[in-house]
């Protein structure tokens, strides 16, 4: 249900169906992967080592991404922005994977649908988006489908 909500949240069709798409769905899924592959890792590999790890694979992924694009110079701001989303985005790695090795997922996982509420409160901030009905579908099914998973956890 998860993985379908993504998929009309997306909307695939022929023409709008690109590069970006790819990319969001792949992620989505690399995430997914990550997450049941850290609860798997044996408890004496140090969580700052998958830390590491992680952002050594999105660091090679983005580098290939950007062979796709051209580069453009970025101002000195940008680059201290840059820097503090990256010692953010390491510390929500390093947390992320620390609570999906201990804690008890049932407890995280509705945590991590905070981010819809986040991206829409962003969206419409930033961009004044408003998402349609067919939107608000998808987030219930990616919802229902997480809820769902921690409701047959609980049992």
């Amino acid at each position: 249900m998860g993985f379908a909500g993504v998929l009309l949240i997306v909307r695939p069709s022929a023409g709008g169906f690109n590069a970006y798409a790819w990319l969001c769905v792949l992620g989505t899924l690399g995430h997914a992967v990550r997450d049941v592959l850290t609860r798997r890792i044996q408890a004496r590999v140090p969580g700052m080592l998958i830390t590491l790890a992680t952002a050594f694979c999105v660091t090679v992924l983005s580098g290939l991404w950007s062979l796709t694009t051209p580069w453009v110079s970025i101002s000195n701001l940008t680059r201290v922005w840059l820097g503090l989303s990256s010692v953010c985005l390491a510390a929500a790695y390093h947390l992320i994977i620390m609570a999906m090795r201990h804690g008890d997922m049932g407890v995280i996982a509705p945590f991590r649908y905070s981010v819809l509420l986040y991206a829409l409160i962003l969206g419409y901030l930033i961009w004044g988006e408003i998402p349609d009905g067919w939107t608000w579908i998808d987030i219930g099914l990616l919802v229902g489908a997480g809820l769902s998973l921690i409701w047959s956890n609980r049992r």
